[in-house]
């Protein structure tokens, strides 16, 4: 029973990655200013002010 239930899960993940690689690879195609990961932090006012005042708690 546990050989089923594992490859079944196998199966799924299989599947699940290869949807992923078919978005990214569509999203390539169709979208020239596609990157792939997270997009980059902005560092706002407000991030930069309470960054400073957490370095500054004893």
């Amino acid at each position: 029973m546990r050989n089923v239930i594992s490859s079944f899960a196998e199966y799924e993940r299989d599947m699940i990655v290869s949807r992923t690689q078919e978005g990214k690879a569509y999203a390539k195609q169709h979208n020239p200013h596609y990157r792939e990961g997270r997009p980059k932090r902005r560092i706002t006012d407000r991030y930069q002010a309470i960054y400073e005042y957490s370095l500054n708690i004893p």
